[in-house]
Formats: C-alpha cells, structure tokens, sequence
C-alpha cells in the first residue's frame, strides 16, 4: 500500500518524511516541494561558536562560505535564523547544479536568516548553474552591485532557478536585486521563477526581465525615485515570453519613476502584464506596452482612491 507520498518503500517514506521535518525545524517554506533523496543537507549555524561537520544544526558551519565548500550537485543548504551573516567581498558563486539555499524565514516580510555585503565590487551569490532554489532568506546589499545576478557573461543560459519568499534590502545602495548578468543583460535565464518576494532600496530596478519563459509573481516592491520596479530590456524575439503578474508596487515621486518599464514595445503575444497594482507617485506606470497591452492592471488614483486603468501606458 502506498502513503501520502504516493512512496511504496518504507526506506524511501522515511527519508522524504525526515527532509520535511528538518526543512520545517529550518523554518523553510518548502510547502509542496520534494527535495531529492539522494541530496545532502548541510546546516548553517551562526549562532555557534565553532564550526561543526555541517551535518546537524547542531554542529552546523557557522558560515555560508564553509557549506557552500561542501555541497555538491542537488544538495541543500539550511540556514538557521541568527545574527545576520556577512558575506565575503568576493561574494558566492553557485555552481551546483540543483542547489537549494533556504534560510528560516517564514513570509518574505521577515527578515531573518539574514545576509549582507558590505564591500567589494561583487553580487551577493552570482548564479552559474540550473535549477537552483534560494529561498526564505534576507538579503541586504549593500554596495552598488546586483544582489543576485545569474550568469556573468553574455550568450549564457542557465535553467530553472527559482527564487522566492526572499526580502531584498538594496540599502537604497543596489542597483539590482535580481538581474541576468550584467554588462548588457546578456544572459538567459531559461524558466527564471521570482516570487513571493519583498524589495526595497533598489536604485535602478527591482528586477531586471531578460529570460525565456520567464515568470515574477507576486512580489512587493518599493520603487525608489527615479528608478523602476521590473525592467523588461529584451521585449522581442523568444525572450519575450513570460508573465509579469500579482506584483504590487509603491513609486516614491520623482522625474522617471516607472512600474514596468519596458525597453521597447513587447512583441503582441508574447509577455503577458496581468492584475499588477500600483501606488504612491510613479511618472510612469507602463512604459513602451502599446504593441501588447495587459489586462487589469490598475493605478490608484491619489484623489479619491479610484483605481485607474493602466494596461498600456498612464
């Protein structure tokens, strides 16, 4: 007979039930997902005085750069909440295919199982692998770099990473919070999954949109003056496809405070713009959408709380 989850071997159930429960003591958001049995779990323990093994939380690394040493391809990485980590000037470079990152936040607001840089001229983690998941943690740069910037070299394409339940503090320093590369944007992020996230302090924009069948929902963004929420700089072409959905933004008041800002009109079909909101005081809340309007996306209007049609350009 199986269980609950659809297992027939009693050996295999009581693996699959272990991971969930140490994902759970983690204070992970892993609702639905199945971790691979025959990943490692590594654990991050700031809270101690010395480094362990990594393979308890009990005798957990007391650094993120000490488990990422260890993992290997498919692994997990546990980070327990704490006093925030800081980063090396260098940053972390993820190169394990399969790699999950997830730290003891329990909603994007929260702001614990913390990680901040504070110098150097270098993204928090530079993503050159698929299928990474980072998730449940809260990241603050604080320098005027990405926080996390998939691939480093144009004509890359890296697969299905996922990020979400994350908060994002640029320090009102960041240029980015999530961004493919960045001389030029000019790396695929196939599958790139943003959401569920909170993001303030980002002086150009939350989110730059360069990918193939990409997908950013439901995230929370402030959008500092002058600055944008989520960038679209590839509109046409197989890059164009994927959704901007659920997002709420507040602008603060400036010259080109921008929603969505899209590098040229979108290719009509492609890039779908749907029941994202917007507040505060933007100059623009759409930009360059008239080849491909959204559906129900809305500005509130500062007299009287109306809500304003938005879809192609206000």
């Amino acid at each position: 007979m199986g269980n609950k989850y659809g297992f027939h071997s009693g050996k295999i159930t009581a693996k699959k039930m272990q991971v969930d429960t140490e994902l759970k003591v983690a204070g992970a958001n892993v609702v639905g997902t199945l971790p691979l049995v025959s990943g490692k779990i590594w654990y991050v323990n700031p809270n101690l005085s010395v480094s362990g093994d990594g393979k308890s939380m009990a005798a957990g690394f007391i650094t993120l750069t000490e488990a990422l040493a260890h993992a290997g391809n498919y692994d997990t990485i546990l980070i327990t909440q704490a006093s925030i980590l800081t980063a090396p000037a260098t940053g972390h470079t993820i190169t394990q295919t399969g790699l999950k990152i997830i730290g003891g936040g329990s909603t994007e607001g929260a702001q614990a199982s913390a990680i901040k840089i504070t110098s150097g001229t270098a993204s928090m983690f530079t993503i050159k692998a698929d299928r990474v998941e980072i998730a449940n943690l809260c990241l603050s740069q604080r320098t005027a770099y990405p926080c996390i910037k998939i691939g480093d070299t144009a004509g890359q394409a890296y697969y299905q990473v996922h990020i979400h339940n994350c908060n994002f503090d640029g320090y009102d320093t960041a240029t980015y919070g999530v961004c493919p590369g960045e001389a030029s944007f000019g790396v695929d992020p196939v599958n790139l999954v943003v959401e569920d996230c909170y993001f303030k302090g980002h002086i150009t924009a939350a989110i730059v949109s360069n990918g193939t069948r990409d997908s950013y929902l439901r995230n929370t963004i402030h959008v500092p003056a002058d600055a944008a929420g989520i960038y679209v700089y590839k509109t046409g072409g197989d890059r164009g496809y994927g959704v901007i959905a659920d997002n709420i933004m507040f602008g603060q008041a400036g010259t080109t405070t921008i929603g969505i800002k899209g590098a040229g009109n979108n290719t009509p079909g492609l890039l779908i713009y749907a029941r994202n909101l917007f507040a505060g005081d933007f100059d623009t809340t759409i930009s360059n959408n008239t080849g491909d309007p959204g559906v129900l996306n809305y500005y509130g209007s500062t007299t009287g709380g109306s809500l304003i049609d938005c879809n192609s350009s206000a």
